[in-house]
């Protein structure tokens, strides 16, 4: 293209008819459509490789959705831009997936979830939960071969590394895939927000009172 674009300048200098290049540039730019395809599925392997095994409590779900958003555009200027084709349907099945876990990786990242709504979530899908940072409060009762998996864990930092939940165990649960625990999963998460409303609202009650002057009568 800087051959032809060169060639047109000394066509233009010299006062001749211009040729017509459209047939290059319409490979050019169909090259470079494919070039940012198998960029993209690159990319995006390497972000969901992160991400799966990453502590599940390290997820950030804004920046999640920002990349899900970034790359569907990239997709949908691929749809748009190259003939039929296998690769372009395959990312966009790539970014479909992490965008059908978005519900549970949400849910799960509500910053108001503490230990006893981790307790309900252990509960629900029947496996003791070992998260950084998270003492599950009111869980699974646990048999006498998980409390022994639980105290040599505790004694193994590679143990606890291994036992660690990420995004990764989630779905070979079919955490990701099931709507009914989706659903638990988003009551657990409402509630957990709706305690904490409460808990703001009479934290404000509370200050409001501080504030107010009690006149005392003779």
């Amino acid at each position: 293209l800087n051959k032809a674009a060169t060639f047109k300048g000394y066509q233009k200098q010299f006062k001749q008819p211009l040729s017509d290049f459209e047939d290059l540039e319409q490979v050019h730019a169909e090259l470079q459509l494919k070039q940012m395809a198998w960029t993209i599925k690159k990319e995006w392997n390497q972000l969901t490789a992160v991400w799966d095994d990453s502590n599940f409590v390290d997820l950030e779900p804004d920046y999640l959705q920002q990349k899900l958003q970034q790359y569907t555009k990239n997709v949908v200027q691929l749809e748009k831009g190259l003939p039929p084709n296998t690769l372009v349907p395959e990312l966009r099945n790539m970014i479909e997936v992490t965008r059908g876990e978005m519900a549970v990786i949400s849910n799960l990242r509500n910053p108001c979830m503490e230990g006893r709504h981790w307790g309900l979530v252990e509960q629900l899908l029947e496996r003791p939960l070992y998260i950084k940072g998270v003492e599950v409060e009111e869980g699974l009762t646990l048999n006498a071969d998980q409390k022994q998996a639980l105290a040599e864990m505790e004694e193994n930092e590679e143990l606890r590394a291994d036992a660690e939940l990420t995004l990764k165990k989630l779905r070979e649960w079919e955490v990701t895939t099931s709507d009914k625990l989706n659903e638990e999963l988003e009551a657990i998460s409402g509630q957990a927000s709706g305690e904490q409303a409460l808990r703001e609202m009479l934290s404000k009650v509370e200050e409001s009172f501080k504030e107010c002057e009690l006149i005392v009568l003779p």
